[in-house]
């Protein structure tokens, strides 16, 4: 697994997503905020079937190798920080010493993760590091096909994979160490 792939090669989830904490700091001219962020894999908003309430929510593109940097903020610190001013709305804001683009903000409704910004982000396996090199930890859900029991998706995950025999369930410990494969919490 090079990429974010869990959601294609499961049989039971129709749909799958992740988070991670990433506490962000937010600079300004009068100094530097701290904003509770979380980095978001492709499909969190379609999955929880939330447009935003202003703006766009992220898009695939914005998960690309070389995309411009984007992110979408919650209602909530929109209120408490911004006074509901729309006119930060596709403003340039440097998050964690990054430009990024706030494309939308999402309706008081929304609160996923409990974040302030929503920030693009695609597992790699391996690659992704925390605050001081530390591996991240993703929060994974799924939601179940129809008809699709907790036992089967549970099975769904430790079995033959590969052509070559491989268990699933060897060949993700490997790619994503740390992960718990029973059905509920995933942690990556």
């Amino acid at each position: 697994m090079n990429s974010w792939n869990l959601p294609r090669q499961n049989q039971v989830f129709d749909s799958v997503i992740a988070a991670t904490e990433d506490p962000v700091l937010y600079k300004q001219r009068e100094g530097v905020e701290l904003f509770d962020g979380a980095d978001v894999t492709p499909g969190t908003f379609e999955f929880f079937g939330m447009p935003a309430l202003h703006g766009r929510v992220l898009q695939p593109a914005d998960y690309l190798s070389g995309a411009a940097p984007v992110f979408v903020m919650r209602h909530k610190a929109w209120m408490e920080r911004f006074n509901g001013d729309e006119a930060v709305l596709n403003k340039i804001f440097v998050l964690n010493g990054t430009s990024r683009t706030l494309v939308g903000i999402m309706p008081p409704r929304f609160g996923w993760y409990d974040a302030d910004v929503y920030i693009p982000e695609t597992p790699v396996p391996g690659a992704s590091t925390g605050l001081a090199g530390l591996p991240m930890r993703w929060f994974l859900v799924g939601r179940l096909k129809p008809g699709t029991s907790k036992s089967q998706a549970g099975a769904d995950l430790t079995v033959t994979a590969q052509p070559s025999g491989e268990n699933q369930s060897d060949r993700l410990s490997r790619a994503l160490p740390g992960f718990d494969y029973g059905v509920g919490r995933h942690w990556l």
